[in-house]
């Protein structure tokens, strides 16, 4: 089979694909997708992310998530440039290279979790401001 005549099958194909369209006259209730039909063309959408319902509460939630996966690769990175250590064996010019990486880690480390509790801080400090604490 030659390449163009591949081409064209995958076209064709592509192309002829969408032709069958299975579809739904009517939202039933199924809280599960995403919806729930009230009544007359009336649909109520639900929040796909669960309890959060500010904007505050979204960038607690990323810089959460951010710190969850973070703080496993700030370890993993650790680790390899302890290992890039045991590997110079010696070697000034690898030596001089895992301390490279050893201090670019630990500053990454440190501009991250500095930007994170100074998210926190503004956080808490919004936050009390709008109770109508702050003082």
């Amino acid at each position: 089979m030659s390449k163009k005549t591949f081409i064209l099958g995958i076209a064709c194909f592509l192309l002829l694909m969408p032709t069958s369209v299975f579809a739904e006259d009517g939202f039933p209730n199924n809280p599960e997708e995403g919806y729930v039909n009230e009544g007359k063309n009336k649909v109520t959408l639900i929040n796909p992310l669960g309890d959060i319902n500010s904007f505050e509460q979204l960038i607690t939630a990323i810089l959460d998530a951010a710190f969850i996966i973070g703080l496993p690769v700030a370890v993993l990175f650790i680790a390899v440039a302890g290992f890039r250590f045991v590997w110079a064996r010696g070697n000034p010019g690898q030596l001089e290279s895992a301390k490279k990486n050893l201090l670019y880690t630990v500053v990454g480390i440190g501009i991250f979790f500095g930007a994170w509790t100074l998210a926190k801080i503004i956080e808490a400090t919004i936050e009390a401001l709008k109770i109508g604490g702050g003082s």
